[in-house]
C-alpha cells in the first residue's frame, strides 16, 4: 500500500506500508535520496557526523516479536517494543520532520483507487511539520493529535502530529529522521512464541488453526503450542481422493504449509478446509 500526502491540491509520495507473509509490518520512506551522504547528530552532542547514504531503501520492519529493524532509514541497532499481539498503548517507533510539504517528491502518476491520502491542513502552510509513526492496539481510541489511522487485524498504525525536533542550525533545511529507543533491552518473547500469539489473537482461539489457500493453493496450519521440530502431519478429508503434500519449513516448526492434490492434480482455487475430517500431528520430544 502506498500512502500519499496532499497539500494545497498537490499530491506527493509519502510512505509505503505493507504486511509481510510473517505478519511483520514494513514501512518505507517514499522519497528519492538527494545526495550521497547522510548527517548524523545527537541531542547529547554538538558533533555532526557524516556517512555514505548507500542505495538501501529507507525502511523499517516491525516484527511480531516486537523487534524493530531500521535498515537504511536511520543508522542504529534494532529497538525492542511490545510484540504486535501484546500492544497496550501507542508507541512511536520513528518520527520524521519535513521542512515543508513541497520538498517531498510529487506524485507523477494518477492516484490509485486503493491509495489512501493524508490531507495536510492548509494552516500548516510552508512550515516545517513533524510526524510520528506509532503502533497501538486495534481497540485503543485515537489520541487528539492523530493525522491518520490505518487499522490491521489486531493493531493499528497511527500517524501523529508531534512537536518539531531541536536540531543544529546548520541542518535547518534538512529532513530529520529520529528512531525511538525502544522499551526492552532485547526481544520480550521468542520469535516463535510471538508469531504463535499473533495467530491466536487473530483467530481468537488457542487451538489448531488453518489459514485459507493463497494464490498458489498453499494452506498454512498453525499448531496450538510451540514445537521443537516440525511434526509429522496427517490430514484426512471427507473426499478420500484428496491428499496433502506438506512443504516443510524447519525454521518455523509451528507453521506448517501444505498443498492439496486430487490424484496428481494440485487444487489451487477451491478452499477445502470444510472437508477436513481430522488432523493428526506427531512430533518427538
Amino acid at each position: 500500500m502506498k500512502l500519499r500526502l496532499r497539500h494545497r491540491e498537490k499530491l506527493y509520495r509519502f510512505l509505503g506500508i505493507e504486511q509481510a507473509g510473517d505478519w511483520s509490518i514494513v514501512i518505507t520512506w517514499d522519497r528519492r535520496r538527494n545526495g550521497t551522504s547522510i548527517q548524523h547528530w545527537s541531542p547529547h552532542s554538538t558533533e555532526i557526523l557524516e556517512s555514505n547514504a548507500g542505495d538501501e531503501p529507507m525502511r523499517l520492519t516491525y516484527h511480531t516479536s516486537g523487534q524493530v529493524n531500521f535498515h537504511g532509514w536511520v543508522k542504529r541497532s534494532p529497538a525492542y517494543f511490545e510484540p504486535l499481539s501484546m500492544l497496550a498503548e501507542a508507541r512511536i517507533v520513528i518520527a520524521f520532520s519535513i521542512p515543508e510539504a513541497s520538498r517531498l517528491d510529487r506524485l507523477e502518476k494518477a492516484l490509485g483507487s486503493s491509495e489512501p491520502v493524508l490531507d495536510l491542513l492548509d494552516e500548516i502552510g510552508d512550515e516545517r511539520f513533524t510526524v510520528g509513526v506509532a503502533f497501538c492496539p486495534r481497540d485503543l481510541a485515537s489520541p487528539p493529535n492523530v493525522m491518520m489511522r490505518i487499522d490491521y487485524d489486531v493493531f493499528s498504525i497511527l500517524l501523529l502530529r508531534i512537536p518539531d525536533f531541536r536540531f543544529p542550525p546548520t541542518l535547518a533545511e534538512h529532513f530529520h529522521h529520529v528512531a525511538a529507543e525502544g522499551v526492552f533491552a532485547g526481544r520480550p518473547v521468542g520469535k516463535d512464541a510471538a508469531m504463535l500469539a499473533y495467530h491466536q489473537k487473530r483467530v481468537g482461539a488457542s487451538s489448531l488453526g488453518i489459514y485459507p489457500p493463497n494464490g498458489e493453493g498453499v494452506y498454512t496450519l498453525f499448531t496450538s503450542v510451540e514445537m521443537r521440530v516440525v511434526p509429522q502431519v496427517t490430514i484426512i478429508f471427507s473426499d478420500t481422493a484428496l491428499r496433502v503434500e506438506v512443504l516443510w519449513d524447519r525454521a518455523r516448526p509451528m507453521m506448517i504449509p501444505f498443498r492439496v492434490f486430487r490424484g496428481n492434480q494440485r487444487i489451487t482455487k477451491a478452499d477445502l478446509r470444510d472437508q477436513i475430517v481430522s488432523i493428526e500431528l506427531n512430533a518427538e520430544l
